[in-house]
Protein backbone atom coordinates (compact mmCIF):
# COMPACT_ATOMS: atom_id res chain seq x y z
CA UNK A 1 0.00 0.00 0.00
CA UNK A 2 2.70 2.53 0.89
CA UNK A 3 4.49 1.47 -2.28
CA UNK A 4 1.20 2.46 -4.62
CA UNK A 5 0.59 5.69 -2.48
CA UNK A 6 4.37 6.72 -2.99
CA UNK A 7 4.62 6.08 -6.94
CA UNK A 8 1.02 7.82 -7.35
CA UNK A 9 2.65 10.88 -5.90
CA UNK A 10 5.85 10.35 -7.58
CA UNK A 11 3.59 10.23 -10.90
CA UNK A 12 1.94 13.19 -10.03
CA UNK A 13 5.03 15.26 -9.95
CA UNK A 14 5.64 14.14 -13.87
CA UNK A 15 2.47 14.91 -14.23
CA UNK A 16 2.16 18.24 -13.26
CA UNK A 17 5.24 19.11 -15.30
CA UNK A 18 3.12 18.82 -18.16
CA UNK A 19 -0.11 20.35 -16.45
CA UNK A 20 2.44 23.29 -15.55
CA UNK A 21 3.46 23.74 -19.92
CA UNK A 22 1.54 25.98 -22.34
CA UNK A 23 1.46 23.07 -24.45
CA UNK A 24 0.90 20.91 -21.80
CA UNK A 25 3.64 18.60 -23.13
CA UNK A 26 6.42 17.77 -20.61
CA UNK A 27 10.06 19.31 -21.02
CA UNK A 28 13.15 16.96 -21.18
CA UNK A 29 14.35 17.69 -17.79
CA UNK A 30 12.80 20.12 -14.73
CA UNK A 31 13.63 20.95 -11.36
CA UNK A 32 10.59 21.41 -8.38
CA UNK A 33 11.36 24.91 -6.43
CA UNK A 34 9.56 23.99 -3.19
CA UNK A 35 9.96 27.79 -2.02
CA UNK A 36 8.17 29.14 -5.09
CA UNK A 37 4.46 29.89 -5.03
CA UNK A 38 2.57 26.68 -6.47
CA UNK A 39 1.94 27.77 -10.02
CA UNK A 40 5.65 28.58 -10.61
CA UNK A 41 7.25 25.59 -8.57
CA UNK A 42 8.52 23.93 -11.69
CA UNK A 43 11.03 25.39 -13.29
CA UNK A 44 11.91 24.24 -16.58
CA UNK A 45 16.09 22.85 -17.09
CA UNK A 46 15.81 21.77 -20.83
CA UNK A 47 12.34 22.65 -22.69
CA UNK A 48 12.22 19.93 -25.38
CA UNK A 49 9.99 17.18 -25.64
CA UNK A 50 10.81 13.93 -27.53
CA UNK A 51 7.83 12.18 -27.18
CA UNK A 52 9.31 9.97 -24.33
CA UNK A 53 6.83 7.24 -23.42
CA UNK A 54 7.68 7.47 -19.72
CA UNK A 55 4.76 9.43 -17.98
CA UNK A 56 2.49 7.53 -19.97
CA UNK A 57 3.28 4.29 -19.40
CA UNK A 58 3.33 4.87 -15.47
CA UNK A 59 -0.18 6.20 -15.67
CA UNK A 60 -1.39 3.29 -17.70
CA UNK A 61 0.53 0.78 -15.17
CA UNK A 62 -0.98 2.86 -12.16
CA UNK A 63 -4.67 2.95 -14.01
CA UNK A 64 -4.49 -0.77 -14.27
CA UNK A 65 -3.56 -1.64 -10.90
CA UNK A 66 -6.13 0.92 -8.96
CA UNK A 67 -8.75 1.14 -10.99
CA UNK A 68 -8.50 4.95 -10.51
CA UNK A 69 -10.52 7.33 -13.25
CA UNK A 70 -7.79 9.98 -12.55
CA UNK A 71 -5.37 7.97 -14.06
CA UNK A 72 -7.17 7.72 -17.16
CA UNK A 73 -7.67 11.86 -17.44
CA UNK A 74 -4.39 11.84 -16.79
CA UNK A 75 -3.25 10.35 -19.48
CA UNK A 76 -5.83 11.77 -21.99
CA UNK A 77 -5.05 15.46 -21.68
CA UNK A 78 -1.51 14.45 -22.75
CA UNK A 79 -2.71 12.54 -25.35
CA UNK A 80 -4.69 15.56 -26.58
CA UNK A 81 -1.67 17.30 -26.20
CA UNK A 82 0.16 14.92 -28.32
CA UNK A 83 -2.23 15.07 -31.22
CA UNK A 84 -2.40 18.85 -31.36
CA UNK A 85 1.13 19.75 -30.96
CA UNK A 86 3.34 16.69 -32.53
CA UNK A 87 0.74 14.80 -34.82
CA UNK A 88 1.83 15.58 -38.68
CA UNK A 89 0.24 14.12 -42.34
CA UNK A 90 2.89 11.27 -41.79
CA UNK A 91 3.72 11.10 -38.07
CA UNK A 92 4.37 12.64 -34.76
CA UNK A 93 6.99 14.55 -34.13
CA UNK A 94 8.96 16.48 -30.90
CA UNK A 95 8.50 19.95 -30.13
CA UNK A 96 11.39 22.32 -30.02
CA UNK A 97 10.43 24.11 -26.78
CA UNK A 98 7.43 23.06 -24.82
CA UNK A 99 6.91 26.77 -23.17
CA UNK A 100 6.41 28.13 -26.34
CA UNK A 101 3.19 28.74 -28.80
CA UNK A 102 2.97 27.25 -31.40
CA UNK A 103 4.94 24.89 -30.85
CA UNK A 104 7.33 24.39 -32.68
CA UNK A 105 8.19 20.94 -34.70
CA UNK A 106 12.10 19.52 -34.09
CA UNK A 107 11.08 17.18 -36.95
CA UNK A 108 12.55 13.97 -35.13
CA UNK A 109 9.90 11.15 -34.57
CA UNK A 110 12.39 8.80 -31.96
CA UNK A 111 11.94 5.25 -32.42
CA UNK A 112 10.91 4.26 -28.95
CA UNK A 113 7.49 6.49 -29.60
CA UNK A 114 5.48 3.48 -31.55
CA UNK A 115 7.76 0.84 -29.73
CA UNK A 116 6.68 1.17 -26.04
Amino acid sequence: ESHMKLAGQLLLGCVSSYDAMITELGPERFAFDETAPISQRIKVKEGRYILRPETVESIFVLYRATGEQKYREMGWRIFEAIQHHCKTECCYTGVVDVQQLPAEPNNSMQSFFLAE
